[in-house]
């Protein structure tokens, strides 16, 4: 964009990268953007308000979303420019209501998803279904 700095430009293309590495499924590249810091992990897309758990969600990447969710980093809260959660993405989207349980679980800390998210430090575990 004009009048961004370098240093705003490269930035926004690691967040570009980062979302595109949700997009696609792509877990271990996903963790190594956590690993290597200066992402914030709910940046969201200007345009749809989708975020990197609103992308996995909807792309059913289990593994990219235990990732996120194991990180403490992402808020499942969030709502993107249409006022949907990852949550109800994983459902009407991805098609997958045990996902979908997984991330409500995880928004509101309660069930398996919250005791999981408390016992992990974010590193790749499994690649298993929710």
């Amino acid at each position: 964009m004009p009048g961004e700095t370098p240093e705003q430009r490269k930035r926004a293309e690691r967040h570009r990268q980062f979302l595109e590495a949700a997009d696609i499924g792509d877990a271990v590249r996903v963790q190594k953007f956590l690993d290597s810091g200066g992402i914030d992990v709910n940046h969201a897309q200007p345009r749809t308000g989708l975020t990197a758990l609103h992308i996995a969600a909807a792309r059913n990447a289990v593994a990219v979303v235990r990732i996120l969710a194991a990180s403490g980093l992402c808020d499942p809260a969030l709502k993107d420019a249409q006022g949907r959660t990852a949550a109800t993405l994983a459902v009407t989207v991805a098609r997958n209501p045990a996902l979908g349980r997984y991330l409500a679980d995880l928004q509101y800390k309660t069930g398996v998803a919250a005791v999981q998210r408390a016992g992990q430090s974010g590193k790749l575990t499994g690649q298993g279904e929710a």
